[in-house]
Protein backbone atom coordinates (compact mmCIF):
# COMPACT_ATOMS: atom_id res chain seq x y z
CA UNK A 1 0.00 0.00 0.00
CA UNK A 2 1.15 3.51 -0.77
CA UNK A 3 1.83 6.05 1.97
CA UNK A 4 0.21 9.46 1.51
CA UNK A 5 0.75 12.81 3.16
CA UNK A 6 -2.74 14.19 3.57
CA UNK A 7 -4.00 17.70 4.12
CA UNK A 8 -1.98 20.84 3.54
CA UNK A 9 1.02 18.95 2.21
CA UNK A 10 -1.18 17.30 -0.43
CA UNK A 11 -1.73 20.38 -2.58
CA UNK A 12 -0.69 18.09 -5.43
CA UNK A 13 -3.65 15.85 -4.55
CA UNK A 14 -5.97 18.84 -4.74
CA UNK A 15 -4.57 19.77 -8.16
CA UNK A 16 -4.77 16.16 -9.34
CA UNK A 17 -8.41 16.00 -8.19
CA UNK A 18 -9.13 19.22 -10.07
CA UNK A 19 -7.44 17.96 -13.23
CA UNK A 20 -9.31 14.67 -13.06
CA UNK A 21 -12.66 16.38 -12.60
CA UNK A 22 -11.98 18.87 -15.40
CA UNK A 23 -11.12 16.01 -17.80
CA UNK A 24 -13.95 13.65 -16.77
CA UNK A 25 -14.90 11.18 -19.46
CA UNK A 26 -17.44 9.21 -17.45
CA UNK A 27 -14.86 6.51 -16.62
CA UNK A 28 -14.31 5.84 -12.91
CA UNK A 29 -10.77 7.03 -12.15
CA UNK A 30 -10.54 4.74 -9.13
CA UNK A 31 -11.26 1.57 -11.01
CA UNK A 32 -12.33 -0.44 -7.98
CA UNK A 33 -15.40 1.44 -6.80
CA UNK A 34 -18.80 -0.16 -7.31
CA UNK A 35 -21.40 2.26 -8.63
CA UNK A 36 -24.25 0.57 -6.82
CA UNK A 37 -24.65 -0.91 -3.39
CA UNK A 38 -25.28 -4.60 -2.88
CA UNK A 39 -28.73 -5.74 -1.81
CA UNK A 40 -27.21 -7.16 1.35
CA UNK A 41 -23.92 -6.39 3.03
CA UNK A 42 -21.28 -9.08 3.57
CA UNK A 43 -21.73 -10.88 6.85
CA UNK A 44 -19.07 -10.82 9.52
CA UNK A 45 -17.44 -13.80 11.22
CA UNK A 46 -19.81 -16.35 12.71
CA UNK A 47 -18.70 -15.36 16.22
CA UNK A 48 -20.06 -11.84 15.64
CA UNK A 49 -23.76 -11.81 16.47
CA UNK A 50 -24.58 -9.13 13.92
CA UNK A 51 -27.70 -7.00 14.15
CA UNK A 52 -27.65 -6.90 10.33
CA UNK A 53 -29.70 -10.10 10.30
CA UNK A 54 -32.66 -7.89 11.08
CA UNK A 55 -31.46 -4.84 9.17
CA UNK A 56 -30.89 -6.84 6.00
CA UNK A 57 -34.65 -7.55 5.87
CA UNK A 58 -35.62 -4.23 7.39
CA UNK A 59 -39.12 -3.99 6.03
CA UNK A 60 -40.07 -7.44 7.26
CA UNK A 61 -38.95 -6.82 10.84
CA UNK A 62 -39.58 -3.08 11.27
CA UNK A 63 -42.84 -1.24 11.65
CA UNK A 64 -43.17 2.37 10.51
CA UNK A 65 -45.54 4.49 12.56
CA UNK A 66 -47.86 7.14 11.12
CA UNK A 67 -45.36 9.78 12.23
CA UNK A 68 -42.59 8.11 10.23
CA UNK A 69 -40.59 6.96 13.27
CA UNK A 70 -39.15 3.49 12.87
CA UNK A 71 -39.54 0.94 15.64
CA UNK A 72 -37.97 -2.52 15.57
CA UNK A 73 -40.09 -5.42 16.78
CA UNK A 74 -38.34 -7.72 19.28
CA UNK A 75 -36.80 -10.73 17.55
CA UNK A 76 -37.00 -14.26 18.95
CA UNK A 77 -34.18 -15.01 21.35
CA UNK A 78 -32.78 -17.68 23.57
CA UNK A 79 -32.79 -17.42 27.36
CA UNK A 80 -29.08 -16.67 27.62
CA UNK A 81 -27.92 -13.33 26.19
CA UNK A 82 -24.35 -12.59 25.22
CA UNK A 83 -22.70 -9.23 25.89
CA UNK A 84 -20.17 -7.94 23.42
CA UNK A 85 -17.21 -6.46 25.25
CA UNK A 86 -16.05 -4.37 22.32
CA UNK A 87 -17.18 -0.81 22.88
CA UNK A 88 -17.81 2.09 20.54
CA UNK A 89 -16.76 5.55 21.72
CA UNK A 90 -20.47 6.14 22.38
CA UNK A 91 -20.49 3.12 24.65
CA UNK A 92 -22.48 0.25 23.22
CA UNK A 93 -21.99 -2.97 21.29
CA UNK A 94 -20.17 -3.07 17.97
CA UNK A 95 -22.50 -2.20 15.11
CA UNK A 96 -22.49 -3.64 11.62
CA UNK A 97 -22.34 -0.11 10.14
CA UNK A 98 -20.75 3.11 11.36
CA UNK A 99 -22.97 5.83 9.88
CA UNK A 100 -21.08 9.14 9.64
CA UNK A 101 -23.20 12.28 9.48
CA UNK A 102 -21.77 15.11 7.32
CA UNK A 103 -21.41 17.24 10.47
CA UNK A 104 -18.80 14.80 11.75
CA UNK A 105 -16.48 16.45 9.21
CA UNK A 106 -14.53 19.65 9.83
CA UNK A 107 -12.43 21.77 7.49
CA UNK A 108 -8.78 20.78 7.35
CA UNK A 109 -7.52 24.29 8.10
CA UNK A 110 -8.82 27.85 8.42
CA UNK A 111 -9.40 28.40 4.68
CA UNK A 112 -11.38 25.15 4.41
CA UNK A 113 -13.50 26.03 7.44
CA UNK A 114 -14.24 29.46 5.92
CA UNK A 115 -15.35 27.83 2.64
CA UNK A 116 -17.87 25.40 4.18
CA UNK A 117 -21.55 25.91 3.35
CA UNK A 118 -24.70 23.90 4.00
CA UNK A 119 -28.14 23.39 2.48
CA UNK A 120 -30.40 21.04 4.38
CA UNK A 121 -28.15 18.14 5.34
CA UNK A 122 -25.76 18.65 2.40
CA UNK A 123 -22.34 20.17 3.04
CA UNK A 124 -20.36 21.78 0.26
CA UNK A 125 -17.60 24.32 -0.37
CA UNK A 126 -17.39 27.58 -2.26
CA UNK A 127 -13.86 28.70 -3.12
CA UNK A 128 -12.53 31.26 -5.56
CA UNK A 129 -9.31 29.41 -6.43
CA UNK A 130 -10.93 26.46 -8.26
CA UNK A 131 -9.35 23.98 -5.84
CA UNK A 132 -11.63 21.69 -3.81
CA UNK A 133 -11.56 22.11 -0.07
CA UNK A 134 -10.71 19.26 2.28
CA UNK A 135 -12.84 18.13 5.21
CA UNK A 136 -11.81 15.52 7.76
CA UNK A 137 -13.65 13.14 10.11
CA UNK A 138 -11.56 11.32 12.74
CA UNK A 139 -12.72 7.78 13.44
CA UNK A 140 -13.03 6.32 16.93
CA UNK A 141 -13.49 2.57 16.62
CA UNK A 142 -12.80 -0.20 19.15
CA UNK A 143 -9.59 -2.18 18.89
CA UNK A 144 -10.28 -5.41 17.02
CA UNK A 145 -13.16 -4.07 14.92
CA UNK A 146 -12.81 -5.15 11.29
CA UNK A 147 -13.60 -2.60 8.56
CA UNK A 148 -14.62 -4.24 5.28
CA UNK A 149 -16.20 -1.52 3.12
CA UNK A 150 -16.34 2.24 2.54
CA UNK A 151 -19.53 3.90 1.25
CA UNK A 152 -20.18 7.48 0.18
CA UNK A 153 -23.53 9.29 0.05
CA UNK A 154 -23.29 12.44 -2.06
CA UNK A 155 -24.81 14.73 -4.69
CA UNK A 156 -22.90 15.20 -7.94
CA UNK A 157 -24.46 17.75 -10.31
CA UNK A 158 -21.29 19.51 -11.45
CA UNK A 159 -18.18 19.09 -13.60
CA UNK A 160 -16.19 17.80 -10.62
CA UNK A 161 -17.02 14.94 -8.25
CA UNK A 162 -17.05 14.04 -4.56
CA UNK A 163 -14.24 11.78 -3.36
CA UNK A 164 -13.69 10.02 0.00
CA UNK A 165 -10.44 8.49 1.30
CA UNK A 166 -10.10 6.12 4.29
CA UNK A 167 -6.66 6.32 5.94
CA UNK A 168 -4.66 4.46 8.57
CA UNK A 169 -2.07 6.71 10.24
CA UNK A 170 0.82 5.31 12.34
CA UNK A 171 1.24 7.04 15.68
CA UNK A 172 4.23 9.39 15.57
CA UNK A 173 4.41 9.37 11.75
CA UNK A 174 3.61 12.10 9.22
CA UNK A 175 2.31 9.89 6.41
CA UNK A 176 -0.80 7.70 6.24
CA UNK A 177 -1.68 4.55 4.32
CA UNK A 178 -4.65 4.82 1.97
CA UNK A 179 -6.91 1.83 2.69
CA UNK A 180 -9.81 2.67 0.38
CA UNK A 181 -11.05 5.44 -1.90
CA UNK A 182 -14.37 5.98 -3.62
CA UNK A 183 -15.87 8.78 -5.71
CA UNK A 184 -19.03 9.83 -7.50
CA UNK A 185 -17.15 10.13 -10.81
CA UNK A 186 -19.40 8.53 -13.43
CA UNK A 187 -22.48 8.40 -11.15
CA UNK A 188 -24.09 11.87 -11.36
CA UNK A 189 -27.03 13.09 -9.30
CA UNK A 190 -27.92 11.96 -5.81
CA UNK A 191 -25.87 8.81 -5.48
CA UNK A 192 -24.54 6.21 -3.07
CA UNK A 193 -21.32 4.48 -4.13
CA UNK A 194 -19.17 1.97 -2.30
CA UNK A 195 -15.99 -0.06 -2.48
CA UNK A 196 -14.76 -3.10 -0.57
CA UNK A 197 -11.35 -2.78 1.05
CA UNK A 198 -8.71 -4.79 -0.79
CA UNK A 199 -7.92 -6.41 2.56
CA UNK A 200 -10.18 -6.03 5.64
CA UNK A 201 -8.63 -3.66 8.18
CA UNK A 202 -8.49 -4.75 11.82
CA UNK A 203 -8.45 -1.65 14.02
CA UNK A 204 -5.35 -1.32 16.20
CA UNK A 205 -5.57 1.72 18.48
CA UNK A 206 -2.22 0.98 20.10
CA UNK A 207 -0.37 1.62 16.84
CA UNK A 208 -2.59 3.70 14.56
CA UNK A 209 -5.24 6.39 14.25
CA UNK A 210 -7.89 6.35 11.50
CA UNK A 211 -9.35 9.11 9.38
CA UNK A 212 -11.89 9.83 6.64
CA UNK A 213 -11.04 12.64 4.24
CA UNK A 214 -13.53 14.05 1.72
CA UNK A 215 -13.02 16.36 -1.27
CA UNK A 216 -16.50 17.92 -1.70
CA UNK A 217 -15.58 20.10 -4.70
CA UNK A 218 -15.49 23.89 -4.87
CA UNK A 219 -18.63 25.17 -6.60
CA UNK A 220 -21.64 23.98 -4.57
CA UNK A 221 -22.73 21.53 -7.27
CA UNK A 222 -20.99 18.59 -5.59
CA UNK A 223 -22.05 17.93 -1.99
CA UNK A 224 -21.48 15.50 0.86
CA UNK A 225 -24.54 13.83 2.43
CA UNK A 226 -22.75 11.23 4.56
CA UNK A 227 -20.44 8.22 4.66
CA UNK A 228 -20.48 4.71 6.08
CA UNK A 229 -18.01 2.07 7.13
CA UNK A 230 -19.25 -1.51 7.10
CA UNK A 231 -17.89 -3.32 10.16
CA UNK A 232 -17.62 -6.81 11.53
CA UNK A 233 -16.14 -7.93 14.81
CA UNK A 234 -15.11 -10.89 16.90
CA UNK A 235 -15.94 -11.42 20.55
CA UNK A 236 -13.23 -10.46 23.01
CA UNK A 237 -12.78 -10.71 26.74
CA UNK A 238 -10.47 -7.69 26.84
CA UNK A 239 -11.47 -5.01 29.34
CA UNK A 240 -8.78 -2.45 28.57
CA UNK A 241 -9.41 -0.09 25.65
CA UNK A 242 -8.02 3.05 24.06
CA UNK A 243 -10.01 6.08 22.91
CA UNK A 244 -8.01 7.66 20.10
CA UNK A 245 -8.60 11.37 19.50
CA UNK A 246 -7.03 12.24 16.16
CA UNK A 247 -5.76 15.80 15.69
CA UNK A 248 -8.81 16.47 13.51
CA UNK A 249 -11.13 15.61 16.42
CA UNK A 250 -10.01 18.93 17.93
CA UNK A 251 -11.34 22.34 16.92
CA UNK A 252 -10.46 25.88 17.94
CA UNK A 253 -12.17 27.01 21.14
CA UNK A 254 -12.70 30.60 19.92
CA UNK A 255 -13.02 32.30 16.50
CA UNK A 256 -9.41 33.47 16.85
CA UNK A 257 -8.23 29.93 17.53
CA UNK A 258 -10.02 28.60 14.45
CA UNK A 259 -8.64 31.40 12.27
CA UNK A 260 -5.11 30.39 13.28
CA UNK A 261 -5.53 26.69 12.46
CA UNK A 262 -3.14 25.14 9.97
CA UNK A 263 -2.50 21.54 8.95
CA UNK A 264 0.32 19.46 7.50
CA UNK A 265 -0.42 15.82 6.88
CA UNK A 266 -1.88 14.35 10.08
CA UNK A 267 -0.66 17.27 12.19
CA UNK A 268 -2.48 20.43 13.27
CA UNK A 269 -0.70 23.63 14.26
CA UNK A 270 -1.41 27.31 14.85
CA UNK A 271 -0.03 30.07 12.66
CA UNK A 272 0.46 33.70 13.71
CA UNK A 273 -0.75 33.28 17.27
CA UNK A 274 -0.90 30.58 19.91
CA UNK A 275 -4.20 28.77 20.16
CA UNK A 276 -6.17 26.28 22.23
CA UNK A 277 -8.19 23.37 20.84
CA UNK A 278 -10.82 21.11 22.39
CA UNK A 279 -12.49 17.78 21.60
CA UNK A 280 -15.41 15.92 23.21
CA UNK A 281 -14.75 12.69 25.12
CA UNK A 282 -17.66 10.22 25.04
CA UNK A 283 -17.30 6.95 26.96
CA UNK A 284 -19.76 4.51 28.59
CA UNK A 285 -20.83 5.19 32.17
CA UNK A 286 -18.73 3.18 34.58
CA UNK A 287 -15.59 3.20 32.42
CA UNK A 288 -12.41 4.09 34.32
CA UNK A 289 -9.89 6.36 32.59
CA UNK A 290 -6.43 5.39 33.82
CA UNK A 291 -3.92 7.18 31.58
CA UNK A 292 -3.62 9.89 28.92
CA UNK A 293 -0.95 9.98 26.23
CA UNK A 294 -0.07 12.93 23.99
CA UNK A 295 1.25 12.49 20.45
CA UNK A 296 2.92 15.72 19.35
CA UNK A 297 5.82 17.47 17.62
CA UNK A 298 7.78 19.95 19.73
CA UNK A 299 10.55 21.74 17.84
CA UNK A 300 9.83 25.24 19.14
CA UNK A 301 10.22 27.44 22.20
CA UNK A 302 6.68 26.69 23.41
CA UNK A 303 5.46 23.33 24.69
CA UNK A 304 2.46 21.30 23.58
CA UNK A 305 0.19 20.91 26.61
CA UNK A 306 -2.86 18.63 26.81
CA UNK A 307 -5.51 17.96 29.45
CA UNK A 308 -8.57 15.84 30.21
CA UNK A 309 -11.43 17.62 32.00
CA UNK A 310 -14.72 16.75 33.69
CA UNK A 311 -17.51 19.32 33.19
CA UNK A 312 -20.54 19.64 35.46
CA UNK A 313 -23.65 18.89 33.39
CA UNK A 314 -25.75 21.45 35.28
CA UNK A 315 -23.34 24.39 35.59
CA UNK A 316 -21.03 23.75 32.61
CA UNK A 317 -17.96 24.46 34.77
CA UNK A 318 -15.00 22.16 34.13
CA UNK A 319 -12.32 20.74 36.42
CA UNK A 320 -9.01 19.31 35.25
CA UNK A 321 -8.64 15.56 35.79
CA UNK A 322 -5.22 15.01 34.20
CA UNK A 323 -2.64 16.91 32.14
CA UNK A 324 0.48 16.11 30.16
CA UNK A 325 3.08 18.22 28.34
CA UNK A 326 5.92 17.91 25.82
CA UNK A 327 8.17 19.92 28.17
CA UNK A 328 11.61 18.33 28.32
CA UNK A 329 10.90 15.87 25.52
CA UNK A 330 11.45 17.77 22.23
CA UNK A 331 10.96 16.42 18.73
CA UNK A 332 8.40 13.77 17.86
CA UNK A 333 7.19 12.71 21.28
CA UNK A 334 4.52 10.71 23.09
CA UNK A 335 4.60 11.75 26.77
CA UNK A 336 2.04 10.04 29.02
CA UNK A 337 0.51 10.52 32.46
CA UNK A 338 -1.01 7.88 34.73
CA UNK A 339 -3.94 9.17 36.77
CA UNK A 340 -3.30 8.92 40.51
CA UNK A 341 -6.94 7.90 40.91
CA UNK A 342 -8.78 6.52 37.87
CA UNK A 343 -11.64 8.73 36.68
CA UNK A 344 -14.93 6.82 36.64
CA UNK A 345 -17.19 8.13 33.89
CA UNK A 346 -20.53 9.48 35.14
CA UNK A 347 -22.68 10.53 32.17
CA UNK A 348 -25.62 11.55 34.38
CA UNK A 349 -23.81 14.37 36.15
CA UNK A 350 -20.94 15.28 33.80
CA UNK A 351 -19.73 15.69 30.24
CA UNK A 352 -16.05 15.31 29.35
CA UNK A 353 -13.57 16.98 27.05
CA UNK A 354 -9.89 17.09 26.09
CA UNK A 355 -7.90 20.29 25.54
CA UNK A 356 -4.62 21.08 23.77
CA UNK A 357 -2.53 24.29 23.73
CA UNK A 358 -0.14 25.00 20.84
CA UNK A 359 2.47 27.69 20.19
CA UNK A 360 2.29 30.52 17.67
CA UNK A 361 4.12 28.79 14.81
CA UNK A 362 4.25 25.41 13.10
CA UNK A 363 7.11 24.23 15.32
CA UNK A 364 4.62 22.83 17.85
CA UNK A 365 2.08 20.43 16.37
CA UNK A 366 -0.67 18.11 17.56
CA UNK A 367 -0.88 14.59 16.13
CA UNK A 368 -3.39 13.17 18.60
CA UNK A 369 -4.33 12.28 22.16
CA UNK A 370 -5.15 8.84 23.57
CA UNK A 371 -7.15 7.98 26.67
CA UNK A 372 -6.66 4.52 28.15
CA UNK A 373 -9.68 3.18 30.00
CA UNK A 374 -11.05 0.01 31.56
CA UNK A 375 -14.43 -1.24 30.41
CA UNK A 376 -16.89 -2.02 33.24
CA UNK A 377 -17.64 -5.69 33.82
CA UNK A 378 -21.30 -5.06 32.96
CA UNK A 379 -22.40 -2.01 31.02
CA UNK A 380 -25.52 -0.30 32.35
CA UNK A 381 -28.50 -1.12 30.18
CA UNK A 382 -29.76 2.46 30.43
CA UNK A 383 -27.12 5.15 29.91
CA UNK A 384 -26.64 8.65 28.55
CA UNK A 385 -24.75 9.86 25.57
CA UNK A 386 -23.41 12.98 27.29
CA UNK A 387 -22.42 15.46 24.58
CA UNK A 388 -19.97 18.19 25.56
CA UNK A 389 -20.43 21.61 23.86
CA UNK A 390 -17.17 21.06 21.96
CA UNK A 391 -18.78 18.20 20.04
CA UNK A 392 -20.68 20.93 18.14
CA UNK A 393 -19.44 22.95 15.19
CA UNK A 394 -20.99 25.81 13.27
CA UNK A 395 -23.59 24.83 10.68
CA UNK A 396 -21.66 26.78 8.04
CA UNK A 397 -18.80 29.28 7.83
CA UNK A 398 -20.94 32.16 9.14
CA UNK A 399 -21.94 30.19 12.24
CA UNK A 400 -18.41 28.89 12.78
CA UNK A 401 -17.03 32.44 12.66
CA UNK A 402 -19.05 33.50 15.74
CA UNK A 403 -18.79 30.36 17.91
CA UNK A 404 -17.06 31.38 21.14
CA UNK A 405 -16.64 30.08 24.69
CA UNK A 406 -17.26 31.16 28.24
CA UNK A 407 -16.25 29.44 31.47
CA UNK A 408 -19.50 27.46 31.46
CA UNK A 409 -19.98 26.57 27.80
CA UNK A 410 -20.22 27.83 24.20
CA UNK A 411 -22.17 30.75 22.78
CA UNK A 412 -22.71 32.73 19.58
CA UNK A 413 -20.80 36.00 19.71
CA UNK A 414 -22.54 38.82 17.83
CA UNK A 415 -25.03 36.81 15.77
CA UNK A 416 -27.57 34.12 16.55
CA UNK A 417 -26.19 30.87 15.19
CA UNK A 418 -26.81 27.17 14.62
CA UNK A 419 -24.41 24.39 15.63
CA UNK A 420 -24.55 20.66 14.99
CA UNK A 421 -22.95 17.51 16.38
CA UNK A 422 -23.02 14.02 14.85
CA UNK A 423 -24.63 11.20 16.84
CA UNK A 424 -22.93 7.84 16.26
CA UNK A 425 -24.65 5.01 18.12
CA UNK A 426 -24.71 1.29 17.24
CA UNK A 427 -27.65 -0.09 15.32
CA UNK A 428 -30.37 -1.31 17.67
CA UNK A 429 -29.65 1.26 20.39
CA UNK A 430 -32.92 2.85 21.56
CA UNK A 431 -33.07 6.61 22.18
CA UNK A 432 -35.78 7.50 24.71
CA UNK A 433 -35.18 11.08 25.82
CA UNK A 434 -33.45 14.37 24.92
CA UNK A 435 -32.06 16.66 27.65
CA UNK A 436 -30.59 20.17 27.36
CA UNK A 437 -28.34 22.03 29.79
CA UNK A 438 -28.00 25.75 29.05
CA UNK A 439 -27.88 29.25 30.52
CA UNK A 440 -30.65 31.57 29.31
CA UNK A 441 -30.70 35.15 30.64
CA UNK A 442 -32.14 36.84 27.56
CA UNK A 443 -35.21 37.13 25.36
CA UNK A 444 -33.63 34.59 23.04
CA UNK A 445 -33.80 30.85 23.69
CA UNK A 446 -31.43 27.91 23.47
CA UNK A 447 -33.12 25.16 21.47
CA UNK A 448 -31.86 21.61 20.86
CA UNK A 449 -33.24 18.99 18.47
CA UNK A 450 -32.45 15.35 17.71
CA UNK A 451 -32.44 14.72 13.95
CA UNK A 452 -32.73 11.61 11.78
CA UNK A 453 -31.36 12.01 8.25
CA UNK A 454 -32.26 9.45 5.60
CA UNK A 455 -29.64 8.03 3.25
CA UNK A 456 -29.95 9.65 -0.15
CA UNK A 457 -32.16 12.45 1.18
CA UNK A 458 -31.25 16.14 1.38
CA UNK A 459 -33.20 16.83 4.57
CA UNK A 460 -33.67 15.52 8.10
CA UNK A 461 -36.66 14.75 10.31
CA UNK A 462 -36.78 16.36 13.74
CA UNK A 463 -37.61 13.55 16.16
CA UNK A 464 -37.81 15.67 19.32
CA UNK A 465 -36.89 19.18 20.45
CA UNK A 466 -36.33 20.93 23.77
CA UNK A 467 -35.93 24.60 24.63
CA UNK A 468 -35.08 26.90 27.54
CA UNK A 469 -38.40 28.65 26.78
CA UNK A 470 -40.46 25.48 27.28
CA UNK A 471 -39.07 22.16 28.53
CA UNK A 472 -35.40 21.19 28.72
CA UNK A 473 -36.05 17.45 29.07
CA UNK A 474 -38.56 15.62 26.83
CA UNK A 475 -39.29 11.96 26.01
CA UNK A 476 -39.51 11.07 22.33
CA UNK A 477 -43.13 10.53 21.26
CA UNK A 478 -41.95 7.18 19.89
CA UNK A 479 -38.54 5.87 21.01
CA UNK A 480 -36.09 5.85 18.10
CA UNK A 481 -34.26 2.60 17.38
CA UNK A 482 -30.99 3.46 15.66
CA UNK A 483 -30.80 2.13 12.11
CA UNK A 484 -27.39 2.84 10.58
CA UNK A 485 -28.29 1.05 7.34
CA UNK A 486 -30.78 3.73 6.34
CA UNK A 487 -29.99 6.85 8.37
CA UNK A 488 -27.44 9.10 10.01
CA UNK A 489 -28.24 11.13 13.15
CA UNK A 490 -27.32 14.54 14.52
CA UNK A 491 -28.01 17.04 17.30
CA UNK A 492 -28.84 20.63 16.33
CA UNK A 493 -28.63 23.60 18.71
CA UNK A 494 -29.85 27.14 18.02
CA UNK A 495 -28.67 29.92 20.29
CA UNK A 496 -28.93 33.71 20.64
CA UNK A 497 -26.32 36.35 19.72
CA UNK A 498 -24.48 36.69 23.03
CA UNK A 499 -23.29 34.88 26.16
CA UNK A 500 -26.70 35.31 27.82
CA UNK A 501 -27.65 32.14 25.93
CA UNK A 502 -24.90 29.58 26.49
CA UNK A 503 -24.88 25.87 25.68
CA UNK A 504 -23.59 23.68 28.52
CA UNK A 505 -24.34 20.27 27.07
CA UNK A 506 -26.89 17.90 25.55
CA UNK A 507 -27.72 14.33 26.57
CA UNK A 508 -29.57 11.45 24.95
CA UNK A 509 -30.98 8.84 27.30
CA UNK A 510 -30.36 5.49 25.61
CA UNK A 511 -30.99 1.79 26.12
CA UNK A 512 -28.43 -0.61 24.75
CA UNK A 513 -29.52 -3.27 22.30
CA UNK A 514 -29.22 -6.89 23.40
CA UNK A 515 -27.43 -9.34 21.14
CA UNK A 516 -28.59 -12.92 21.55
CA UNK A 517 -26.77 -16.19 21.07
CA UNK A 518 -29.07 -17.40 18.29
CA UNK A 519 -27.66 -14.61 16.11
CA UNK A 520 -30.70 -12.34 16.21
CA UNK A 521 -30.22 -8.70 17.21
CA UNK A 522 -33.10 -6.95 18.90
CA UNK A 523 -34.08 -3.54 20.15
CA UNK A 524 -36.10 -5.24 22.90
CA UNK A 525 -35.14 -3.24 25.98
CA UNK A 526 -37.90 -4.32 28.36
CA UNK A 527 -36.68 -3.90 31.97
CA UNK A 528 -36.10 -7.56 32.78
CA UNK A 529 -32.55 -6.65 33.79
CA UNK A 530 -30.85 -3.47 34.96
CA UNK A 531 -27.66 -4.43 33.16
CA UNK A 532 -26.77 -6.25 29.99
CA UNK A 533 -26.63 -9.91 31.07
Amino acid sequence: MQAFRIGRSSEEDRVRYWLQSSEMTGINHLGTADTSLPESRPAGPSSFHSVSLCLGILFSCAAVSAQGVRSVEPAPHTQEAIEHTKILASGAVVSDVLAINPFAFEGLEASDIAALRVEGIERYCERSNSLPCLIEAPLELPTGTVVTRLELDAVDNGPSFVKANFYRCPIGATACTLLAEVSTDGTPGATQVGVDLAAPETVDNQTFTYLLEVFPGDDGLTRLVGARLVLSGAESTARDEVLVLHAYAFEGRTPGDRAALGADGVQRFCSGSSCTLAAPVELPSGSSVTRIELDAIDNGAADVAAGFSRCDAATGLCASVASVSSSGVPGSTQPEFDLVSPETIDNVNFTYRAEVSLGADDETRLVGLRLFFDVPAALPKTDRLAVNPFAFEGRDATDSAVLDETADGRFCNGLACVMLAPVELPSGTRVDRLELAARDNSSYEVRAAFLRCQEGSQSCIELVAVSTDTEVSVDLASPETIDNEGFTYALEVQSGPNADTTLRGVSLVIKRALIFSDGFGTGDTSPWSNTVP
